[in-house]
């Protein structure tokens, strides 16, 4: 992939990681990755969303693109729809 398709993968990935933010689905995942990196849940927020997106976006690619197998934990709660959209972006076809 080109370096212009990462970021905008990369950039969508991490509005969806805000929305999902935003909802309280993410609070147990941003406790833990605080925990352990030892930072604050609320005051270094926006450095544990970035981890999460680039955990995602990096190491996460080929499961998203399986959708209906091996989907992360922190994505487990999506729907079909955004599993589909996920898959659209890993997968090249913005």
């Amino acid at each position: 992939m080109s370096n212009l398709h990462n970021e905008m993968c990369l950039e969508h990935l991490h509005e969806e990681i805000i929305e999902q933010d935003k909802k309280g689905l993410l609070d147990d995942e941003i406790d833990t990755i605080a925990n352990v990196n030892n930072l604050h849940p609320d005051d270094d927020r926006d450095e544990i969303l970035q981890f999460i997106t680039e955990n995602i976006f990096y190491n996460h690619g080929e499961a998203i693109q399986d959708i209906y197998r091996d989907v992360p934990k922190h994505l487990q709660h999506l729907n079909k729809d955004k599993l589909k959209s996920l898959f659209t972006i890993f997968s090249g076809r913005l």
